[in-house]
């Protein structure tokens, strides 16, 4: 689908650079990051150059993306939520069934969430989002001339030399360039990353761990693959778990995830597929979404934070992908980079020295990071019965949590999130969002809001092990089994909002 033409933007005029001397910044990955970071740098008058492998900006990859409530808010503050919400269908519906067709729960949580904060979930293209992103970005930039002096296509960076004042980098091409920063925006296998881990103690690479797989896919909504637009569905199974989502008016994006190792011989998305063919999403089976698909690709899933994020020196910084890689069951890897470039910006408005932006910024955006990870790989594994407690947690307990409570709990992740600071990017814009971010605010001082999160987890735990054991009696689940899984499960979320909250 082609991205609307660039909007007109009501972003009051750039600040002041907060620098006396203004530092000039290297992107490395013209990334969902690096565009959102270019976004960012221009409204700060930040100069930068923005170094992109490919040759064209917002390449097909046959990915999607899904972007959640406080990421957009975020966006809205830069004017780049317009552009997108013309393009992008809210989820509002979500059914989950099991692999061989059996619906065990639907779910509005998706219009609750709306509703709670004025901005909805969304899932799109990948490669759509990059390029309005763009489009938006050359338009500001205001001149052609300007589009090259700042964005170089085909360059990738192949070697990083860090010196006291600044970094050089040199792309495959043979050019070079040099700056007082380099942020890594390149993803996991990130040439910036490999550089910096390479002068370390400790590799970047000592957390990270591949414990799935996964088969990405974009079908046309057809007659054989009739799912309805906002709709998402999830289908389960033992050591495996699908998701399609219908994001667009023509469009379903999908996964399947599969725990390592794979059969001997399963080497493509196709024989992956073939494995699993007949997972039934309600009215369709993988294999038709297969059938319909535009693109697919295969991929392992890597998760696990970089052991560091900035150099030793402070003149080289990691972000999304390059910095904390995660699961996608969640949809919360792209936004967490996001939250990562709005921390670093309001690092930079501040004005605070170079050399020291890394180590704030990973101080800030490190638990953060850490918290998505967990989250991320809690739901990969419970929607593939990793465990039989994941299995009466997927089954059992999640399905009869009322959508209000779980719309609460999604409070922390919403509204914990970072924003751009007013005194440069102006008020959060929906009404709804800043309402919402304003008594969040008000129960943490008064110490309740952990108290409130918990016992919303609390009620909906107890009342999903009472429906499932008491009323339902499923056959499968023993009582003892469902008490012990609410008990742990209350355990957990109470640690980590102690932990988070304080």
């Amino acid at each position: 689908m082609a991205a609307p033409p660039p909007t007109i933007t009501t972003t009051p005029p750039p600040p002041p650079c907060p620098y006396p001397s203004p530092p000039h910044i290297l992107i490395a990955g013209a990334s969902l990051t690096g565009l959102v970071l270019s976004h960012l740098l221009h409204r700060l008058s930040i100069p930068f150059t923005l170094l992109e492998s490919h040759t064209t900006i917002a390449p097909q990859l046959g990915a999607s993306i899904g972007l959640h409530p406080h990421t957009l808010a975020l966006l809205d503050q830069l004017d780049l939520w317009a552009p997108l919400s013309n393009i992008a269908v809210p989820l509002h519906t979500g059914h989950h069934y099991t692999a061989d067709g059996k619906l065990f729960g639907s779910s509005r949580v998706h219009r609750d969430v709306e509703e709670r904060y004025g901005y909805p979930i969304v899932f799109m293209e990948r490669r759509v989002v990059l390029e309005v992103l763009w489009r938006e970005l050359r338009a500001r930039l205001g001149s052609e001339e300007e589009v090259q002096k700042v964005v170089k296509t085909g360059e990738r960076v192949v070697d990083v030399v860090e010196h006291e004042k600044g970094v050089t980098v040199t792309t495959a091409a043979g050019a070079i360039y040099t700056g007082d920063l380099l942020f890594g925006a390149d993803g996991i296998h990130s040439a910036v990353r490999a550089s910096l881990s390479a002068n370390l103690p400790t590799p970047l690479d000592a957390n990270l761990k591949t414990t799935y797989t996964c088969v990405f896919g974009i079908s046309a909504r057809s007659p054989s693959v009739p799912l309805p637009p906002g709709v998402v569905i999830n289908s389960y199974a033992t050591g495996a778990s699908g998701v399609a989502a219908a994001g667009t008016l023509t469009q379903v994006y999908w996964f399947l995830f599969v725990k390592l190792p794979l059969p001997a011989g399963v080497t493509t998305a196709a024989a992956l597929v073939d494995q699993y063919a007949d997972m039934s999403f309600g009215g369709f089976t993988l294999r038709e979404l297969w059938d319909a698909q535009e693109s697919a690709v295969l991929s392992e899933l890597a998760e696990g934070l970089a052991t560091a994020f900035h150099s030793p020196g402070g003149r080289t910084l990691l972000l999304g992908d390059a910095a904390h890689k995660v699961t996608i069951n969640a949809g919360l890897g792209g936004n967490c980079a996001v939250e990562g470039a709005a921390v670093l910006a309001n690092l930079l408005a501040a004005g605070y020295p170079l050399e020291e932006l890394g180590r704030r910024y990973e101080a800030a955006h490190r638990p953060r990071a850490e918290m998505v990870c967990e989250v991320s790989a809690a739901l990969t594994r419970m929607e593939a019965y990793d465990t039989r407690k994941d299995w009466v947690m997927a089954r059992c307990v999640v399905p009869r949590v009322p959508d209000a409570l779980k719309a609460k709990v999604y409070d922390y992740l919403a509204l914990e999130a970072p924003v751009l600071e007013q005194s440069w990017a102006g008020e959060v814009r929906g009404e709804v969002m800043r309402e919402a971010r304003r008594k969040w605010e008000a129960g943490k001082r008064k110490g309740g809001r952990g108290k409130l999160v918990l016992g919303a987890v609390v009620v909906g735990v107890a009342a999903g092990v009472w429906w499932s054991g008491g009323l339902r009696g499923l056959r499968e689940v023993r009582w003892e089994d469902a008490v012990k899984v609410g008990v742990e499960a209350v355990r957990e979320v109470g640690d980590m909002v102690k932990a988070k909250l304080g």
